[in-house]
């Protein structure tokens, strides 16, 4: 995913030269933004703060996202929408300190929705607001180490889950020349994973030698009142991108 927006980045500054061409509007527009991000993991953090001591809670993560639209009308965007949202991780211990746990987290949404972006007069200056609409495909891998009177071991469960995103966002734009914008942008996204589960069986070996099963494939992620396990990654986002029209 990485190498794919490193690509995608690249291909937008070689093109600008030969798309700079000054119109009225622009009839295809690709844009780039990093975004701080503010999920709202409420059932994740209730459940390691009733069952866990020494918490670090999942409370933000980066946001990496691609546009790619056309104009069907004059200042009226169409397209699609992707990107890579990663949480920066939970942890927490449990049983006295015995079995330390690391949870990582992060959703792939891809979307389509319709923007607009109106400027100012004689200004090199434009707001864009946009709505947009999709799937978003979330992972978690809950990383256990053991350590019990000398005998360690290590498990990484592995879960996945998939359900709507829902995206509202706006930026305030400098063009830098005709076909080449920054900007700094903000938006709200709507994105609960109700339902996750573990993606493979998983089994491990201590340092005693002993085999350990922990979890098979399809099990459900749940709470402690065996309700499923709801992943949020609805919240706020502020950032800043870069986008290329012509």
């Amino acid at each position: 995913m990485k190498k794919f927006f490193a690509a995608a980045l690249i291909i937008c500054v070689f093109a600008l030269p030969a798309v700079s061409e000054d119109k009225p509007y622009k009839t295809i527009r690709v844009g780039f933004d990093v975004t701080y991000t503010m999920p709202a993991m409420g059932a994740l953090n209730a459940q390691l703060n009733n069952e866990a001591s020494d918490i670090s809670e999942m409370n933000a993560g980066i946001a990496c996202m691609l546009d790619l639209e056309a104009a069907p009308a004059p200042f009226i965007m169409t397209g699609l929408r992707g990107g890579y949202i990663y949480c920066m991780p939970a942890s927490a211990t449990y049983l006295l300190g015995t079995v330390k746990q690391t949870i990582n987290a992060a959703l792939i949404p891809l979307e389509i929705g319709v923007s607009t972006n109106f400027g100012l007069e004689s200004k090199p200056v434009s707001i864009m607001a946009g709505i947009y609409g999709g799937y978003g495909f979330a992972s978690a891998s809950y990383e256990n180490n053991y350590d019990v009177l000398g005998v360690t071991a290590k498990a990484v469960q592995p879960y996945d889950g998939a359900g709507f995103v829902g995206e509202v966002m706006a930026s305030i734009n400098y063009k830098m020349d005709s076909g080449f914008s920054v900007n700094i942008n903000g938006g709200y996204r709507l994105a609960k994973i109700m339902q996750l589960k573990q993606s493979s069986d998983v089994s491990y070996i201590d340092s005693l030698g002993i085999s350990h099963t922990a979890g098979e494939k399809d099990d459900i992620l749940r709470d402690s009142d065996d309700n499923d396990l709801v992943y949020d990654f609805s919240g706020f986002n502020i950032g800043a991108g870069i986008s290329m029209g012509f």
